[in-house]
């Protein structure tokens, strides 16, 4: 194999790696949530979440999606309707 093409895989699979452990579930990236922000801006701060679950109101057309974060003793619970956040709640141990 090349080496400069060893170096680069190795290089790529540290960055992958790295991006992976990364913990997005702190004080700070949840302060940059704000309401009113679509569940696609919320995780380009938070990642995806732990869970979700979602329910629709057909005759109201309304859908809304519950976000629950959890790491350690840290949980971060986001509600959406129609896609826009509209209810943030977090505990921070």
């Amino acid at each position: 194999m090349n080496p400069f093409r060893s170096i680069w895989l190795s290089v790529l699979a540290i960055a992958l790696l790295s991006s992976c452990s990364r913990n997005l579930i702190t004080r700070e990236n949840y302060n940059q949530v704000k309401t009113g922000m679509s569940a696609k801006q919320v995780e380009t701060f938070l990642g995806a979440p732990t869970t979700s679950e979602s329910t629709t109101v057909p005759l109201l057309n309304i859908e809304g999606t519950r976000y629950e974060y959890r790491l350690n003793k840290t949980r971060i619970q986001l509600s959406f309707v129609n896609d826009k956040l509209v209810v943030k709640e977090a505990s921070f141990e």
